[in-house]
């Protein structure tokens, strides 16, 4: 099946063995169904001088990735995510959802979507001795008679929140592509790509963009079928030393390659949302 853009789903949970090592371990983004504490104090972005305090490139990255991806990981804090426990709203032009999150080595993800009278919770977990998938409406469980239709949903609603955490994912291959001139900018690209047969859309990329400096994501693109997307990152604030941002969506609505996205490319896509990250909560587990 070729999903929609509101089912772009990226390759399923492998299991905890399967994920790549870092300094620190960098897997998939994952949600546990729990109650946490109310939400930490905000605090805006470093500066490019603060952030570069205590970088050690050489020990966020392995020789196979991009040094600034190694970097980046460090810059957005994706060792203390996966230290805690995430609840948080999402919110575009196509409506909100609710995530709760674990994030670490154990693939467990729910979703709450509908209204608060009759919510929708959907969850994919590989936890031993609990069913991969389940869908309940309201108190009732619901029969899912397409598992891999539930696991796009799920996976498309995940997958983006806490870029860079994810690009380390197995079978993704990183491609470093060097400086590329945006505006009176430079930003340093770099491709991922998926191994064949681990997704709907194992045939589809992403490019990525950051700033050369502090390693911060600035912006990144996609293919589905049926367009392109290109997302900058917006309103970047730290949560309990996580950083996290909400997106602009720009559209282009024809069938091409992500790698038509530059600079001149980017300047004729329309607006289509903005999708806004609300009520993030990011505490110690």
């Amino acid at each position: 099946m070729k999903p929609s853009e509101s089912s772009f789903a990226l390759p399923s949970a492998p299991s905890p063995g399967a994920v790549k090592s870092l300094r620190f371990l960098v897997g998939t983004v994952l949600v546990a169904a729990a109650s946490f504490a109310c939400s930490p104090a905000v605090e805006p972005a470093e500066s490019p001088e603060t952030a570069n305090s205590g970088a050690d490139p050489a020990a966020a990255a392995e020789a196979s990735v991009p040094e600034i991806v190694g970097r980046a990981l460090q810059f957005h804090g994706s060792e203390m995510l996966e230290q805690s426990n995430v609840s948080l709203t999402v919110t575009s032009k196509s409506g909100s959802f609710g995530v709760i999150a674990q994030p670490g080595p154990v693939f467990d993800y729910t979703i709450f979507s509908g209204s608060s009278d009759n919510s929708v919770v959907t969850r994919h977990t590989n936890k031993p001795g609990e069913p991969e998938l389940t869908v309940t409406e309201g108190d009732q469980p619901v029969e899912i008679s397409d598992p891999q239709v539930t696991r796009d949903f799920v996976s498309a609603r995940m997958y983006f929140l806490f870029f860079p955490y994810r690009l380390l994912d197995p079978d993704t291959t990183l491609t470093d592509l060097g400086m590329e001139t945006w505006g009176s900018r430079e930003l340093h690209k770099v491709r991922l790509t998926f191994a064949s047969g681990t997704s709907t859309n194992a045939d589809q990329g992403f490019l990525f963009w950051f700033d050369p400096e502090t390693a911060q994501l600035q912006q990144f693109a996609y293919t589905f079928d049926g367009g392109v997307r290109f997302r900058k990152m917006v309103n970047a604030r730290r949560v309990a030393g996580v950083l996290i941002a909400d997106h602009e969506n720009y559209a282009h609505d024809e069938n091409v390659s992500v790698n038509v996205v530059t600079p001149e490319f980017a300047s004729g896509m329309k607006l289509l949302s903005t999708v806004a990250l609300s009520d993030v909560s990011i505490t110690a587990r």
